[in-house]
């Protein structure tokens, strides 16, 4: 599985674009997902970043579900396409 991105774009810029903060909606349920912390560790062409996620459920200003939190690795390896 993987995942294409824009040659010109930075590390930091992937970065930025991979840990920013999203949300979604379903059955009138608001999903805030929101990255809480990440790092990421390796060099210029490969390397993991590590992300710590919190998920909230939130309907009518209240909080419908118990809040979900996950940790996210991702292994980078960068590779040119012809």
């Amino acid at each position: 599985m993987g995942w294409y991105y824009p040659s010109d774009m930075s590390r930091k810029e992937l970065i930025k674009s991979r840990t920013k903060s999203f949300e979604s909606e379903s059955s009138g349920v608001k999903v805030e997902t929101k990255c809480l912390r990440h790092c990421f560790r390796g060099g210029v062409f490969s390397g993991v970043l590590l992300s710590v996620w919190k998920r909230s459920f939130i309907k009518g200003g209240t909080e419908v579900e118990p809040e979900q939190r996950c940790a996210v690795r991702a292994i980078w390896r960068l590779q040119r396409v012809a």
